[in-house]
């Protein structure tokens, strides 16, 4: 009897010990951790590309038709790990060209896929594809008779989230960028004054970018989902800043950079938005050469909430100081803007209103103490009381064009 009792207890400690190994297996397949723990940064997905991923309301099929011999093949395998980790909407192949002959006979026919070295992204009704060369960027061509540098950079993932949001969203937001007065040009190559790495950079968050100038049309276009102005260096005419404003009066989106020591002739419409530009720099008491303003506080907005602790350095910027708009004041608008500071100067920082004077030195009796902004946000939606959701006029207006 003793002997069946004891036996009991072994076989019942056997199977409660199995379903405990079941359900720890169990829970750590669903709910893993994972830590990237090498020094490789691009084997971490960004935020953004997590929060696409989780987003995702319809599966995304990937075929690597990938040679293991290609420089980038192990990087590309590593990327599509995280890519499949990290949403279950993510269902990846890989197909040896050279070895898989039959599935790529298939797959190349039902995707118009005629070269090895090729990833095609498809879903139930879309498809992209893309050569394995356009994920990196390669050192330039070597000379005759030397070996080749390699690869500089590869791009994968920002490729990867760039077609997979082709692929699940509707039309790409178009982005125009005004010209004809002195701004930053998205087609200017200069490391210091062009715009083109920021065009790029847009292109690959699916952002369609074109460049506006009011010489040749006297309206903004029907698609555009945002007009920047980067940089100015020369003032808009009255016709032109008329134009600004009923683009703004109909739920218009506009992103200002706005440099110091320039007058652009927007002062007066800013001003209806609840905004003074000054002409000043602000100044932090804690710069190291005197011209840059560091900033590590941001304010609660959508935009900085992200920002955490990074540090972001401004180029001798202007000061953005939020006013009453006259407009709301007598009762033209019975909605008023919203303004939410973006970012700051610290306390030991202020609008130094004597902009030549070097070294810069506070002058209680004229200068702003700080904080004093450096970035805004105005936001202006509904109109009056009516039960009618209208899309709201959206500005951000940041003191320097060099910071991006």
């Amino acid at each position: 009897m003793k002997r069946f009792a004891l036996g009991l207890n072994v076989g019942a400690a056997v199977v409660l010990l199995g379903i405990l190994l079941y359900m720890g297996n169990y829970l750590s397949y669903r709910h893993g951790y994972r830590k990237n723990v090498s020094c490789y940064e691009y084997l971490s997905l960004s935020d953004k590309t997590e929060q696409l991923l989780q987003d995702l309301d319809e599966n995304i099929n990937i075929f690597v038709f990938v040679r293991p011999s290609n420089k980038l093949y192990s990087n590309i395998r590593d990327l599509c790990r995280e890519y499949d980790h990290a949403s279950h909407r993510i269902h990846i192949e890989y197909i040896d060209p050279n070895r898989d002959l039959a599935r790529t006979k298939s797959l190349s026919f039902k995707y118009d896929v005629t070269e090895p070295d090729t990833i095609v992204f498809s879903t139930s009704d879309k498809q992209k594809v893309i050569c394995v060369m356009e994920i990196a960027e390669y050192e330039n061509e070597p000379a005759i008779g030397q070996q080749s540098k390699g690869i500089k950079a590869f791009r994968g993932e920002q490729v990867f989230s760039s077609l997979i949001r082709d692929l699940t969203r509707g039309p790409k937001p178009d982005a125009y960028f005004l010209t004809g007065h002195g701004e930053r040009l998205i087609d200017n190559y200069d490391q210091y004054s062009g715009y083109s790495i920021i065009a790029r950079k847009l292109r690959h968050e699916n952002i369609e970018v074109h460049s506006l100038s009011f010489s040749e049309t006297s309206e903004i276009p029907e698609n555009c989902n945002i007009l920047i102005h980067a940089g100015p260096s020369r003032r808009l005419s009255r016709p032109e800043c008329a134009i600004l404003k009923n683009y703004l009066e109909n739920s218009g989106r506009l992103l200002l950079l706005l440099d110091a020591g320039f007058f652009t002739g927007l002062n007066e419409l800013l001003k209806e938005w609840g905004l003074k530009l000054a002409d000043d720099r602000v100044i932090s008491a804690t710069s190291w050469t005197g011209s840059e303003l560091v900033v590590t506080e941001y304010g609660k907005h959508q935009i900085t909430e992200s920002l955490g602790n990074i540090t972001t350095i401004f180029n001798l910027p202007r000061s953005l100081q939020p006013v009453d708009s006259p407009a709301v004041s007598k009762g033209q608008h019975p909605d008023k803007p919203s303004v939410t500071v973006l970012a700051s100067s610290s306390q030991r920082g202020w609008a130094e209103m004597t902009p030549d004077q070097n070294p810069p030195i506070f002058d209680s009796n004229i200068d702003r103490p700080g904080p004093v902004a450096v970035a805004v946000a105005i936001e202006k939606g509904h109109i009056g009381k009516m039960n009618v959701a209208l899309k709201p006029t959206r500005l951000v207006i940041i003191g320097d064009s060099t910071l991006v």
